[in-house]
């Protein structure tokens, strides 16, 4: 037990003691906490640019679902009908159309539509249809038709679909253009 007042070799054993144990000055303190931040800071930034990056490729895989969705779905329509050249009067727009009359094998009329933005499926005696998804947008689509006229020949109709589909999150970064061509299973006579 020591007594007060302490005499000057108290003293210095005591700071002797207290210094044999080590603890943290507040310089180390300091530089640790610094280290921390910048770990940390580093370590959201990765994640962040993950999570973009995440997010991108979502919205590219909805982008292609939907073009392909879109794409069977003429494809199938159009290989099963025949051009409706009557709704175009007679002989179809050069070079392209942005319409695509058809008769389905029904004997209805139906017709592809780009409006504004949007992409509609209209048929006869039915109410249009949206095509595209609600997070996607269709900012060009072209129909190439050939031939322009029904002809008494024996050239096979067909289309040349041109599309660029996009998603309404990240015009920039989900782009997709497309292009097929689809021929009718019907043959003029």
């Amino acid at each position: 037990m020591h007594k007060f007042p302490m005499t000057n070799s108290e003293h210095s054993d005591a700071i002797r003691r207290l210094g044999s144990r080590r603890g943290f000055t507040i310089i180390e303190a300091l530089v640790a906490t610094a280290v921390f931040a910048l770990a940390m800071t580093s370590i959201m930034g990765v994640f962040l640019a993950v999570t973009r990056i995440n997010e991108r490729g979502n919205n590219v895989r909805r982008i292609e679902q939907n073009a392909r969705f879109i794409s069977e779905f003429i494809t199938r329509e159009f290989r099963n009908g025949r051009l409706d050249y009557s709704a175009y009067g007679g002989s179809v727009p050069s070079p392209y159309a942005t319409t695509l009359h058809y008769i389905t094998r029904d004997g209805t009329t139906a017709s592809f539509e780009l409006i504004g933005d949007e992409l509609y499926f209209h048929q006869q005696g039915e109410t249009s249809s949206k095509m595209n998804s609600e997070n996607t947008d269709i900012p060009n689509l072209r129909f190439y038709i050939r031939p322009l006229a029904e002809s008494t020949s024996t050239v096979q109709p067909y289309v040349v679909m041109v599309m660029g589909i996009e998603s309404k999150a990240e015009r920039d970064l989900g782009h997709l253009d497309i292009q097929t061509t689809i021929s009718s299973r019907h043959y003029p006579r």
